[in-house]
C-alpha cells in the first residue's frame, strides 16, 4: 500500500511514491509550500522541527558554539539581529549539517516549516473532534436503541445481539451496554410502578404488567419500605373497592349486636373536637381543641367503629357520621350528630391502614384509594397564642382534600399532552360523561374549562365512577400534578 499525505492545510490527499518522501511542493489544491511526510496513520509534528546551531562571539575569547534552538527561537533571533548575517549557523536538516552563513539561509522554507507543523497540529485537533463528534453520536445512536428496545418491557436475542454487535463496532465495553440496559431497565419499572400507584389502585392486570416486566427485562427488584407499603396499601383498596377483601383474623372484647360482623382491629386514641371556652387539650384553631377521650382497642364492623379502654368506651354509628377524611396522622370523622371525633393510630398500632380503607368504603359503599395522605390533622404548631399570632385559620370541617385522585390515559394522543402541559396545578378540568362512546358505554373524558381533549380516566376506574358522576354528586375536578412520565393527574372533590 502506497503512503499517504493529507495536506496539513486543506487536508487534501496524495499518494507518496518512495522519492517523493520528504520532498517540499505546493499541494496542488491550497498551494501551500509543505513537506510530504506520510500522516494518515501517525503524527508527523515532530517531523517538521529544526534545530539551529550557530557561533556566537565571547568576550577576548574565540567564538563558541551555541545551541540548539528550535525554528521559532531562530527566526527570532535572525530578526532582532542576534544573529548576524555573517553568523556561521549549521541544521542537520536545513543545511545537512554543514556550517554556512546566516545570510545564505532562505527563511521562507522555515517558514513555511513552522506554518505547516502549526497546521499540522490544528489538523490533528480537527480529527479528535470529528472523532469525539462520531463517538458522541454513535453512543447516542445505541443508548436510542438500548431505550427503544427497553420501551416495550420486552428485550428480544435478536434485539441483544444487535445492540451488543453495535456497541462492539464503536468500542463500547459489554460491561457498559450491560449497565445502560439495567439502568433503562429500572427507569422504565420505575415509571410503570409510579404510574401505577399514582391512583391508589393497584388492580391484578397491573401487578401482574409488573411481574412480567421486571421478568421480561432480568430485574431484581429491590422496592424500598415506602414503596412496599404504598403497594400493599394500593393493592387493598382495590381488593376492599371490589369486595374482594379477607376479614381479619381477630377477636374483641366487644359484644356485637345481631346483624354486625367484624371486620378489623387495631389500636387508637379517641379525640373529640370541641368548641368549650374552657376546654384544654391539643389547640386547632378558631377556639377548636382535641380533647383526649379514650384510647384502647379500636374495632371496625359493618355497623360502628367502637374503642375499648381500660376505663371507659365509645362508640359511634356509620348513620351518625357524614364523612370520614384521612390524615397523615389519624382519621377525621365528621358526625351529623355528636361530636365529631379524631381517632390517632397508638404506637404500633396493626392494620392500620386497611383499617382506615375499610371504614371509608363500608361507611359511603363508594370505592377507595390507596394513597397515603401527606397532610396532617393536627397543625405542627400547637400553641394557641402561637396560632392566632401566625393569623392561622385554624381546622376547618367543610374544607376537605381530594377524595380520588385519577391518573389520565390516552393524554399522548393528538394534541393533548401540550393541552395539558399548559395547564397549572389547581387548574379546574371537566370529567365528562360518554355514554354513547363506540368502545366503552362507560368512558369518562377529562376536558380543560375550555372543552379541550386531556385524555379519558382508565377503563377499570370510569366502569365504577360513572356510576357516581350519573348520581349528580356535587363535586369539583382539578389538576393534581403529573407522574414523572407526563401522565396529567386530576383530583376530585366532593362539595
Amino acid at each position: 500500500m502506497q503512503d499517504i499525505f493529507i495536506c496539513s492545510f486543506c487536508e487534501q490527499q496524495l499518494r507518496l511514491k518512495p522519492e517523493q518522501i520528504g520532498k517540499s511542493v505546493r499541494c496542488p489544491k491550497c498551494s501551500n509550500l509543505v513537506w510530504l511526510l506520510p500522516n494518515a496513520t501517525h503524527a508527523i509534528s515532530s517531523q517538521l522541527v529544526s534545530e539551529w546551531f550557530y557561533m556566537k562571539d565571547r568576550l577576548l575569547r574565540k567564538p563558541e558554539e551555541s545551541g540548539p534552538v528550535m525554528d521559532e527561537e531562530f527566526l527570532q533571533l535572525l530578526t532582532t539581529g542576534s544573529i548576524a548575517p555573517e553568523t556561521q549557523v549549521k541544521s542537520s536538516t536545513m543545511t545537512k549539517g554543514e556550517w554556512v552563513t546566516a545570510s545564505r539561509i532562505n527563511t521562507s522554507m522555515i517558514k513555511a516549516q513552522v506554518s505547516q507543523r502549526a497546521a499540522e497540529v490544528a489538523r490533528l485537533h480537527r480529527i479528535a473532534e470529528r472523532r469525539a463528534q462520531a463517538d458522541a453520536s454513535n453512543r447516542e445512536k445505541l443508548f436510542r436503541a438500548i431505550q427503544q428496545a427497553v420501551s416495550d418491557g420486552r428485550i428480544s436475542v435478536n434485539e441483544r445481539e444487535q445492540i451488543y454487535g453495535f456497541a462492539k463496532a464503536i468500542g463500547v465495553t459489554e460491561d457498559e451496554v450491560a449497565d445502560v440496559l439495567k439502568s433503562e431497565s429500572e427507569k422504565l419499572f420505575q415509571r410503570v410502578l409510579e404510574e401505577s400507584l399514582a391512583d391508589g389502585w393497584l388492580d391484578p392486570s397491573e401487578r401482574e404488567r409488573m411481574s412480567t416486566l421486571s421478568s421480561s427485562l432480568g430485574l431484581r427488584i429491590n422496592l424500598s419500605a415506602s414503596q412496599n407499603e404504598q403497594l400493599q396499601l394500593a393493592e387493598q383498596a382495590w381488593l376492599i373497592s371490589n369486595g374482594r377483601f379477607s376479614v381479619q383474623d381477630c377477636s374483641t372484647k366487644a359484644q356485637l349486636n345481631k346483624g354486625e360482623e367484624l371486620l378489623a382491629s387495631t389500636t387508637a386514641e379517641w379525640l373529640e373536637v370541641s368548641t368549650a371556652k374552657t376546654s384544654v387539650g391539643i389547640p386547632l384553631g378558631n377556639g377548636r381543641h382535641l380533647k383526649s377521650v379514650v384510647e384502647g382497642e379500636c374495632i371496625l364492623t359493618n355497623k360502628r367503629i367502637s374503642i375499648i379502654g381500660s376505663l371507659d368506651s365509645k362508640k359511634m354509628t356509620f348513620a351518625s357520621v357524614a364523612y370520614f377524611e384521612w390524615f397523615s396522622d389519624g382519621l377525621f370523622c365528621n358526625r351529623s350528630t355528636g361530636a365529631s371525633v379524631f381517632l390517632r393510630p397508638l404506637q404500633g398500632a396493626n392494620d392500620w391502614n386497611q383499617f382506615v380503607l375499610l371504614a371509608q368504603h363500608v361507611r359511603s359503599g363508594d370505592p377507595v384509594m390507596g394513597l397515603i395522605p401527606k397532610n396532617s390533622f393536627v397543625p405542627k404548631t400547637l400553641d394557641e397564642d402561637v396560632l392566632a399570632a401566625s393569623g392561622f385559620d385554624g381546622f376547618d370541617p367543610s374544607s376537605r382534600g381530594a377524595k380520588y385522585t385519577f391518573r389520565v390515559v390516552g393524554d399522548f394522543v393528538s394534541d393533548r399532552q401540550a393541552r395539558a402541559s399548559r395547564m397549572q396545578i389547581g387548574d379546574s378540568v371537566l370529567l365528562l360523561r360518554e355514554p354513547a362512546n363506540p368502545y366503552d358505554s362507560n368512558a369518562v373524558s377529562v376536558r380543560d374549562t375550555q372543552g379541550g381533549d386531556l385524555g379519558y380516566l382508565k377503563r377499570e376506574v370510569a366502569e365504577w365512577f360513572a356510576r357516581i358522576l350519573d348520581s349528580n354528586k356535587p363535586m369539583r375536578f382539578s389538576v393534581a400534578g403529573w407522574t414523572s412520565g407526563g401522565s396529567l393527574l386530576v383530583d376530585v372533590f366532593e362539595l
